[in-house]
């Protein structure tokens, strides 16, 4: 079951997981700093969609995720990697 009780629970399903939270109005805070890392969430995201990955492209990030036995997806990898190369100030070439 998914869904929220009365403004103080919250259910979900996250990976196979059922999960009970309190209920909390997120923080939206619009500082400086915040908005650069959404700009770099933004940017790895959009990446990922417009690179041009093959689907064995896909399936090796896939695999790297299974890899590293943390409950990730090939896409949270690459985001979570680009968003680090970003904040580095790497360049990054496919």
């Amino acid at each position: 079951a998914s869904g929220k009780l009365a403004d103080s629970l919250v259910y979900m399903n996250w990976k196979g997981i059922d999960d009970v939270r309190q209920y909390v109005i997120p923080a939206n805070p619009k500082t400086a700093d915040q908005q650069t890392q959404r700009g770099y969430f933004t940017a790895a995201v959009g990446q990922w969609h417009t690179d041009g990955f093959t689907l064995d492209d896909v399936k090796a990030w896939n695999l790297l995720a299974l890899a590293l036995k943390e409950a990730l997806s090939g896409f949270n990898v690459y985001v979570r990697l680009k968003v680090n190369a970003l904040i580095a100030e790497l360049t990054w070439t496919k």
